[in-house]
């Protein structure tokens, strides 16, 4: 998924329900600050 600026909350309300109904699933992983550079590498699609 690729957050986009031009989000609104009305976009919002109606994507959340789709993705809900077609099982998307998120997770989350928490770095300290001094991992900031390892927390940008992971959004970096490996080769």
């Amino acid at each position: 998924m690729v957050s986009v600026a031009n989000l609104t909350r009305k976009d919002a309300e109606a994507f959340f329900p789709i993705a809900r109904q077609a099982g998307v699933r998120t997770h989350t992983t928490v770095y300290p600050l001094t991992e900031a550079n390892t927390a940008l590498d992971a959004c970096v699609p490996a080769d």
